[in-house]
């Protein structure tokens, strides 16, 4: 990070709870398909394409690392695990607070106040295929809005 102009990034990518949910999918799929016969019929292609589909999803997710987080010198950039462009912009004149939240026992979340919002995010993203550094988050946030807060109830 250099100290004009600090850029913090996050990408979408393979975590040890992405590989374990594809592999009891693929084990629950095969498990499904000799249980109700893969020998033919629609049945066992129904099983046949699930699996490929939850296969290419994972992997595609895994290869390409989509952008999850950007703060950059327009502000902070969020994007839905489905999106390829930024879902939300906020720039840092707007930033009012940043909070990182656990909703659930595995599911870490971040959301964004502004200053003409309400006092809590409107919006959650969830972290579930990455994770934020936080000391980077805060260092950023302070270089361009200093007078924004980080709310870390996680």
């Amino acid at each position: 990070m250099s100290e004009q102009s600090p850029v913090y990034e996050e990408r979408r990518g393979w975590t040890t709870r992405n590989v374990v949910t594809l592999v009891i999918m693929c084990l629950l799929d095969v498990a499904l398909a000799v249980l109700f016969g893969i020998s033919g019929g629609w049945i066992g292609m129904f099983f046949v394409a699930f699996l490929l589909a939850g296969l290419v999803a994972v992997v595609d997710g895994g290869v390409r690392k989509p952008v999850a987080l950007r703060m950059d010198e327009h502000g902070i950039a969020l994007t839905k695990s489905t999106a390829r462009k930024p879902t939300v912009l906020v720039p840092w004149s707007e930033l009012h607070a940043v909070w990182l939240v656990r909703h659930t026992r595995r599911v870490d979340t971040i959301g964004v106040v502004t200053e003409s919002g309400p006092e809590e995010p409107r919006r959650y993203f969830p972290m579930i295929d990455w994770h934020v550094d936080v000391d980077r988050l805060t260092e950023t946030v302070a270089c361009y809005a200093p007078k924004a807060t980080i709310r870390k109830m996680i």
